[in-house]
């Protein structure tokens, strides 16, 4: 199963993290960060069986990757599978 998020879950994302830093329940960047991963994990395990990409079963396979200049999209990709 490949998982996805559009933009009603995105928002939903935000929205939910706008509102724990504004709480301040959120307030280091960390924080943010460790929030946002939890999420997203948490979106991926109840709403789908598995977490870890699956490629092959359609071809051809296109992958985008999105991220701010300097985020570490080249880097990431280049670790061939590797945990960061």
């Amino acid at each position: 199963m490949v998982s996805d998020f559009g933009p009603k879950i995105t928002i939903k994302i935000v929205e939910s993290l706008r509102e724990d830093i504004v709480a301040p329940k959120l307030k280091s960047a960390r924080e943010i960060k460790e929030a946002l991963k939890k999420s997203v994990l948490d979106l991926l395990t109840t709403k789908g069986s598995k977490t870890e990409l699956q490629l092959g079963y359609r071809k051809p396979a296109v992958v985008m990757v999105v991220g701010v200049n300097g985020g570490v999209k080249t880097t990431s990709l280049g670790k061939n599978g590797t945990q960061s």
